[in-house]
């Protein structure tokens, strides 16, 4: 049901007005598009992340309410518009039928655009009750209660190109 969810909202992306777009139009259109990085505000489990128009709730006219029974606080919202070169990919790995790792890649010829969205996860995810570290270029939180970690790391050696990846996994490992 989850991994439902994810998908549904990031495949139906809307504007103010509902009309339906192709999520690249948004990319244009600085006004209505932001990254939104959301925890539980009972257990501090990550839930998800929201790519799209912020006037629109796209939980609640999308797919139906509630889409979970514990609330939810937006910790930080990005704008990703303005950036004509800007592109996000989102996966999900299952194991055993359970969301295992949610992975998000985002790549922009801006590399200053990259270093704002890191920096302000990096802060937000520090102020979240769990273990900080910082190492050959990884940024690492993990809660040793739930088994949630996050991997914030630069790939754009990787990729040859300005990239970031965002990792939540429920303790199955780092693929580097």
């Amino acid at each position: 049901m989850r991994i439902l969810v994810l998908l549904s909202i990031l495949l139906c992306l809307a504007s103010c007005k509902g009309k339906k777009k192709n999520p690249m139009d948004l990319l244009l259109q600085p006004e209505e598009c932001v990254a939104e990085l959301f925890f539980s505000t009972t257990d501090g489990d990550i839930l998800g992340l929201r790519l799209g128009d912020p006037s629109v709730k796209l939980a609640e006219h999308r797919i139906g309410f509630p889409l979970v029974e514990t609330p939810v606080e937006t910790i930080d919202s990005i704008p990703m518009c303005g950036q004509s070169n800007a592109y996000f990919e989102f996966s999900i790995r299952l194991l055993n039928g359970e969301i295992s790792e949610m992975d998000l890649l985002a790549f922009s010829n801006n590399p200053e655009f990259l270093n704002e969205i890191m920096e302000s996860f990096r802060k937000q995810i520090t102020l979240k009750k769990g273990e900080a570290h910082s190492d050959a270029g990884i940024f690492s939180w993990i809660n040793s209660e739930t088994g949630l970690e996050i991997y914030l790391s630069d790939e754009s050696i990787r990729y040859g190109k300005p990239c970031i990846r965002l990792l939540f996994t429920s303790g199955s490992g780092f693929a580097v």
